[in-house]
């Protein structure tokens, strides 16, 4: 995989710290993070020095694909709202299957995190949780997205259901033979798209629960603990005001 040079000076530069950056996507979305910074390196048509040279570090190469990476996720799913489509961090992007398989690399790049677990996963649900925080506010500001009561848990609730949902899906074509070649993990991406557009549209859309006094008995009995807590809280700082 060679990337085209980029121009003179500092346009070269940029373009050669770019290309780099999108070689460790895709090479991390197809082997993992244990992949060298040579390999990146062959791959971006550069050397290792190079790499270092741009990034300080594998770590700090790490932080820039992070951060493309959510980038290129809020692009998308901004794109989305803006053309009508709605729906999960997994269907956002899933309009054509053109669309599907450029953002291939991306989605494996993602599942790679999730699947290290621990802090490096978390770290993936928080970032993801924040940027769809704000791409929510952007909807409820616009009209196309409902508001709600606690727009926080609403993100981070969605966040964890669809990027849990497509590693669960996903995860068998992300571990074939360790690679993700031939356009393999693009074929699934495509196929897990057409499988959940319709009933993940029809959920956010139309709602699920047509009986709505779950709902108003979860909120009455958060009230009444809250109001209980309140009590508390002021019980408390009563007997410490006379001590």
């Amino acid at each position: 995989m060679r990337l085209e040079n980029g121009r003179a000076g500092r346009a070269e530069d940029l373009n050669a710290r770019a290309r780099i950056r999108d070689a460790a996507i895709v090479l991390v979305g197809r082997h993992g993070f244990g992949v060298s910074v040579r390999a990146i390196a062959e791959a971006a048509g550069t050397s290792a020095g190079l790499v270092i040279h741009h990034f300080g570090s594998k770590a700090g190469l790490r932080a820039a694909c992070d951060e493309e990476v959510l980038r290129r996720y809020r692009e998308a799913k901004t794109d989305a709202m803006q053309t009508g489509a709605s729906g999960t961090f997994a269907h956002s992007f899933m309009a054509h299957s053109a669309q599907v398989r450029e953002h291939a690399p991306m989605v494996a790049y993602l599942l790679r995190a999730l699947a290290e677990g621990g802090p490096l996963a978390e770290e993936v649900i928080e970032k993801f949780a924040l940027e769809t925080e704000q791409i929510l506010e952007a909807g409820v500001a616009s009209g196309q997205i409902r508001p709600s009561r606690d727009p926080k848990a609403r993100a981070r609730y969605l966040a964890i259901e669809s990027l849990g949902g497509m590693l669960l899906r996903m995860r068998p074509a992300l571990d074939a033979d360790g690679d993700l070649g031939d356009g393999r993990f693009g074929d699934a991406l495509v196929r897990y798209a057409s499988e959940i557009t319709l009933p993940a549209l029809e959920v956010f859309t139309e709602g699920l629960i047509a009986d709505p006094s779950f709902y108003a008995a979860f909120l009455a009995k958060d009230k009444e603990n809250e109001d209980t807590e309140n009590e508390d809280t002021e019980k408390e700082a009563g007997h410490g005001a006379r001590g």
